[in-house]
């Protein structure tokens, strides 16, 4: 929900989870889009991937998948 100002350390942790996009489409995901899903993730990644953004400074929701 909230990205730090310096985004630099979030955009490396995005970079290690989707490795397929480019440095811009990063960027563009957390600063501009504001609400970047990560979907995929059991319950125990989902804390840990969560935690990795929540420490470079990004405000973090995780959600339960309802299927």
């Amino acid at each position: 929900r909230r990205v730090p100002t310096d985004s630099y350390k979030a955009v490396r942790v995005m970079r290690r989870l989707k490795p397929r996009l480019s440095t811009f489409e990063i960027f563009e995901l957390l600063e501009q889009e504001r609400l970047t899903a990560l979907t995929g993730y059991n319950h125990d990644e989902a804390i840990r991937v969560g935690g990795e953004l929540e420490t470079v400074g990004c405000t973090v929701d995780i959600k339960r998948d309802e299927n």
